[in-house]
């Protein structure tokens, strides 16, 4: 059947059948959008998807100035050209910047472990609670919906064992937080959070270019995201901390893997 258009009539529908099909696929764009959220059936907590990519991990003066902005200043610099410029705006062991390549996608969790998750978890499994007073000066983990502060690494790492999942990699934790995801996630920089791998500061030296995964074995365990209170230079994603693995204190995390 053919269906023959004449004068102003055919314009009308045109736009009519353009508009129809620019509210289709606008639809079909929010439910891709909306995929790239998921909630685990286990701790009940939301996760974001990262495809595999590429991305430069590491600190450059150029890039922590350019991702500068007046609620996160880079760190105070001499006011000329000197010698000392640029000092303190990267750590040591942020450099050198380096393309990391993550070879395989994953789920990160969309915020920090909730106070409700490990509530659950710790009931569940019988396993404890972290202690309130090891945040002097502070209450900690009233809020159900709160992120649970305080976990040592080995309590974070069993949570999210017994969640089915891991907690990231150094190098997919900056991934994610570099990404073009990065608007789907709450809490970065945020609290410090606990990473899997372990602590070298001159890691990054020698640091595989696909799926980094940190040195074999160390003392301390990194730490990303947060900040000190001194340094606003802290509030860099690239920025990395340590602190020993079964220490309380002021430290969150998140957990990643396969859902």
């Amino acid at each position: 059947m053919r269906v023959i258009l004449h004068g102003a009539n055919s314009g009308w529908l045109i736009l009519g059948l353009l508009w129809c099909v620019t509210l289709r696929s606008s639809a079909q764009n929010r439910v891709v959008q909306r995929a790239d959220v998921k909630a685990s059936a286990k701790d009940g907590q939301p996760y974001v998807w990262f495809p595999a990519g590429s991305f430069q991990m590491g600190c450059s003066i150029e890039k922590a100035e350019s991702a500068a902005t007046p609620a996160n200043p880079p760190a105070r610099r001499a006011s000329a050209p000197t010698m000392f410029s640029g000092f303190n705006i990267c750590d040591d062991d942020e450099k050198p910047l380096h393309q990391v390549t993550i070879g395989k996608g994953f789920w990160l969790g969309q915020g920090e472990v909730t106070v409700e998750a490990f509530t659950r978890y710790a009931r569940l499994t019988g396993k404890p609670m972290p202690p309130n007073n090891e945040i002097p000066g502070r209450i900690v983990n009233v809020r159900p919906a709160g992120p649970l502060e305080g976990a040592t690494w080995e309590e974070a790492a069993a949570f999210c064992s017994w969640a089915g999942m891991r907690l990231p990699t150094e190098a997919e934790w900056e991934y994610a937080a570099a990404g073009p995801h990065t608007s789907s996630m709450r809490d970065l920089p945020g609290t410090p959070e606990w990473t899997a791998d372990w602590y070298a500061r001159n890691y990054y030296s020698v640091a595989a270019p696909t799926n980094p995964r940190g040195p074999k074995t160390g003392e301390k365990r990194v730490t990303r995201g947060g900040s000190d209170g001194l340094n606003p230079g802290g509030r860099r994603l690239s920025a990395r901390r340590s602190r020993m693995p079964t220490t309380h204190g002021n430290v969150t995390f998140r957990c990643a893997g396969e859902l």
